[in-house]
């Protein structure tokens, strides 16, 4: 037999022997799959979490946060309230931690979107929740500070919400997730169901920031079915209560 014949008989026995081979075993095509699987959902989310991971990278335009943000919602909310009760001579309580005034941030800014702004427009809760997602993505408070991890007050929260080095990361947590219940579509839903299945995964592989991540995104979810259910009633809700039930949800003082 020629050398070359021979040559292309050895490299269609070794083609055959490959392709009636044994095949995949069960648990290999599995660990396979199980790897696609993974690599799909990671970028089926990627858009839901790339800014909030890429914050403390952009360069913040403070006068362009003065425009889109009010500098001090509750200051309105504190007058309505007195307003109410001009009988009553007692000074309202001044907010005694940073999650005491996180919560009444939250309620008065519903209490401005809907009571003073939007009555009972859906698209001023809409609005509202759009501009909470936002505000998480960029990790910045209303006056346009960060967030930052280790700098950010965080007292007064539920030790169980900032533990494993979670930190002032709770604040956009709870912004986007409670922004997004607010809405009170499927689409929300959706979007945070995406956003605390990441969060379970790194939880599952051991990273234990991510337990506390999965507590914030929980308590986030319901911090914003209570904005919900108050924007839905409209301008006689209670937004004093709502306060006192964010603090109840986020808050040990």
């Amino acid at each position: 037999m020629k050398p070359a014949a021979a040559k292309e008989k050895s490299a269609t026995a070794i083609a055959r022997a490959r392709a009636t081979g044994p095949s995949r075993s069960y648990l290999q095509t599995r660990v396979r799959g199980q790897r696609l699987y993974e690599a799909a959902f990671i970028l089926a989310i990627v858009k839901l979490t790339r800014r909030l991971h890429q914050a403390y990278q952009h360069a913040y335009d403070k006068q362009a946060a003065d425009r889109l943000l009010p500098q001090n919602p509750g200051q309105e909310f504190q007058h309505a309230r007195g307003s109410r009760r001009k009988s009553v001579q007692k000074k309202q309580p001044i907010s005694r931690s940073a999650c005491d005034k996180f919560a009444e941030e939250l309620a008065s800014r519903l209490w401005r979107a809907v009571a003073v702004e939007g009555g009972y427009n859906p698209d001023a809760r809409h609005n509202l929740a759009n501009t909470m997602r936002d505000q998480a993505i960029d990790n910045l408070d209303l006056n346009g500070f960060p967030y930052e991890k280790r700098k950010y007050p965080i007292d007064g929260f539920k030790s169980a919400l900032t533990a494993n080095n979670q930190l002032a990361d709770v604040y956009h947590h709870i912004l986007f997730t409670a922004g997004n219940a607010l809405h009170g579509t499927p689409g929300g839903d959706a979007e945070n169901a995406a956003f605390r299945a990441y969060d379970w995964q790194q939880s599952a592989r051991g990273r234990t920031e991510s337990d506390a991540e999965l507590l914030d995104d929980d308590a986030g979810i319901e911090v914003g079915g209570l904005m919900l259910n108050t924007a839905l009633a409209g301008k006689s809700a209670n937004y004093w209560g709502l306060k006192a039930q964010i603090k109840g949800v986020l808050c040990s003082y």
